[in-house]
C-alpha cells in the first residue's frame, strides 16, 4: 500500500542477518531501501547480474570492495556505487572492521527476494539446496555470472 502519510522505520532491536530492508517500495510509493552491517572478511553474494533493477550502495563505515562488469572498486566511508542492470557484480568486506552501508534499488520490488530468502532459509534443517536459491533468484531475474570470488 503506496501512503502519502509521514512515517517511521524504526532501527531494529537485534540484528539477525547482514542485510536488512528498511522500507519496501509498496509503503514508500516506489523507493526500495535496506542497510548492512557485513562483518570483516565477509564474501557477499557470489557474482551475478539484475536483469530488472539497478543496485546502489553508499557506504557509511569499512570498505566495500567491488567488482562490477571488469571494473573494481574500493568504496570508503561517504562513497556511492552504482551497479546498473545488466552488469555483473559482486562485492565483500575484505577489511579488519565491520562494514556498514546502506543499499538502494531502482525500481523497487526486489527486496522481496530477501523476504522470501530468510523464509527459505529459517525452513531449512541444514545447508540450503542451491537449486533452490537458483529458482529463487531466477523468479526475480538474478542470474549467476561467470568470474572467482573476491574472498
Amino acid at each position: 500500500m503506496s501512503t502519502a502519510t509521514p512515517f517511521l522505520v524504526e532501527a531494529p532491536t537485534e540484528r539477525t542477518t547482514p542485510w536488512r530492508v528498511v522500507v519496501d517500495g509498496q509503503r514508500s510509493r516506489g523507493m526500495s531501501l535496506g542497510d548492512a552491517v557485513i562483518p570483516p572478511r565477509t564474501s557477499g553474494p557470489t557474482r551475478h547480474v539484475h536483469t530488472r533493477e539497478d543496485e546502489g550502495i553508499y557506504v557509511i563505515d569499512g570498505v566495500l570492495t567491488a567488482e562490477v562488469g571488469d571494473q573494481r572498486f574500493e568504496v570508503g566511508p561517504g562513497a556511492f556505487l552504482w551497479m546498473p542492470r545488466g552488469r555483473p557484480h559482486t562485492f565483500a568486506n575484505l577489511g579488519d572492521k565491520p562494514l556498514r552501508a546502506v543499499g538502494l534499488i531502482n525500481p523497487s520490488g526486489f527486496e522481496q527476494f530477501f523476504t522470501e530468502l530468510a523464509d527459505y532459509l529459517a525452513s531449512t534443517d541444514g545447508p540450503p539446496d542451491p537449486d533452490a536459491i537458483l529458482q529463487l533468484n531466477q523468479r526475480y531475474g538474478v542470474y549467476p555470472a561467470e568470474g572467482p570470488p573476491l574472498l
